[in-house]
């Protein structure tokens, strides 16, 4: 039985709003924003096979700041340790194993290996857009979901199963209903930034992802792109996402159609997120769902 299902969603605004946020559903239900720039602990657990193998699952959100039309923050990588494996998603769709060379090498039906547990690649959407890693951790309906939507580089995280230890931004699933300071002594729901940036990676915990790009604790987050600005590469990735949602605009009447299957306490986020990135096939994803 799945106790709880986290996610996190790129992207979303209100309907006048100028900045967007990514969202982020705890264990206990709660839907937050976190507005920042920096390396996240979504989840950090020891308790996974009997305690021989703890997990870690880190989420890298990025700015992007388009003085023409709207700021907005999203998850551009995801990244995943259990034991000493560590996999990496990106927002391009490439997947990393302990830091090498982009992996290719799915067998005939598109399953590999990680760490000991299978690992399976599918698609989704009208277009395939959407495309899924699912990780089997065996028992007690734990399972871990990245998908990727390839034609706006977002990125989304489902953590499935409960785990007793758990803590991040998800939440401490023993403690239902707060979201807790690393020293597990102030419950911070509400305090939406403030609650992001206590779950930066800190340079004491493992370090996740192949690069590591700018701020790294004790740096704080950043709220404003232009604290990139020396990062010519990303810059320039950066500035192409911005044309891209200038040119690919999605009215909200059209938006709200996409989103028709949406649920109630979804619906708003996935109209916003449409409108934002251009993109109908967003609301296909099943985070809305």
């Amino acid at each position: 039985m799945i106790t709880n299902a986290f996610s996190c969603i790129s992207s979303s605004a209100t309907p006048t709003a100028t900045t967007i946020d990514p969202h982020f559903k705890a264990s206990n239900g709660q839907v937050f924003s976190y507005h920042g720039e920096c390396d996240l602990v979504l989840m950090s657990s020891n308790d996974h096979a009997s305690g021989f193998l703890g997990i870690d699952v880190h989420v890298r959100t990025t700015r992007i700041d388009n003085p023409s039309s709207m700021s907005f923050s999203y998850i551009s990588s995801a990244a995943v340790k259990i034991g000493e494996e560590v996999m990496e998603v990106s927002e391009n769709d490439d997947v990393f194993f302990n830091k090498g060379d982009k992996f290719t090498n799915f067998d005939a039906k598109s399953t590999t290996s990680f760490a000991g547990y299978t690992l399976t690649q599918s698609f989704k959407g009208r277009k395939r857009n959407i495309v899924v890693y699912s990780l089997d951790l065996l028992g007690d309906g734990r399972s871990i979901e990245i998908r990727v939507n390839k034609n706006v580089g977002m990125v989304y995280v489902d953590i499935n199963g409960y785990y007793d230890d758990s803590t991040g931004l998800v939440g401490a699933s023993e403690q239902a209903g707060l979201l807790l300071s690393r020293d597990g002594a102030v419950d911070l729901a509400g305090q939406w930034n403030t609650f992001g940036e206590e779950w930066q990676v800190r340079n004491t915990e493992p370090k996740l992802f192949r690069e590591n790009r700018a701020p790294q604790y004790p740096a704080g987050c950043i709220y404003e792109q232009f604290a990139r600005k020396n990062n010519v590469r990303g810059a320039s990735k950066q500035a192409n996402r911005r044309r891209l949602m200038d040119i690919n605009v999605v009215s909200r009447e059209d938006a709200i159609k996409a989103c028709s299957k949406s649920t109630v306490q979804f619906m708003e986020y996935c109209v916003d997120d449409v409108m934002v990135s251009g993109d109908v096939e967003v609301a296909e994803d099943s985070f809305y769902q």
